[in-house]
């Protein structure tokens, strides 16, 4: 059995990452050169946390997947909104609606996909975190949108 305490501090590590890293958008648009890149990077990132813990699970490899992997994978879905908030502007009428679906579908997943995630981590923790990098990496992958091309 795992402490509550555990939880505790991995929760005020990654709230903490999170904050590091949104409060850095501006910089890391510099360095990426647009938003696009930077979501797109942030997903890398965050592949390549899952696969490092997964294949190396101790303390240091654990911290740099609570504040790589959690700060950006977690901060993505707040640049992406942001982004999308530029392509819909001047549509405010539709910018709820669409902002509400898409968290739907997110929350959905959540629910759908837990429960498996669940199931496999009680057999074998290391092959779940290696599978879940998977996911990331294909957003990674996926063509990139050529309207969103150049600094945003």
């Amino acid at each position: 059995h795992v402490s509550l305490a555990y939880f505790t501090i991995a929760h005020f590590l990654l709230s903490g990452s999170q904050l590091v890293i949104a409060g850095s958008f501006p910089f890391f648009g510099k360095i990426f050169g647009s938003h696009t890149c930077f979501v797109r990077y942030a997903a890398l990132l965050t592949a390549g946390a899952f696969a490092v813990v997964a294949y190396d699970p101790h303390l240091v490899s654990i911290l740099f997947f609570i504040f790589l992997g959690g700060g950006f994978g977690l901060t993505r879905s707040h640049a992406m909104f942001g982004q999308l908030n530029g392509h819909l502007q001047g549509q405010e009428a539709h910018e709820a609606t669409i902002r509400s679906a898409i968290s739907t579908a997110q929350q959905a997943s959540r629910a759908i996909l837990n429960p498996f995630v669940g199931m496999l981590a009680v057999r074998s923790l290391r092959l779940t975190l290696g599978l879940l990098a998977i996911f990331p990496l294909i957003a990674f992958l996926m063509p990139k949108d050529p309207e969103s091309e150049g600094p945003e």
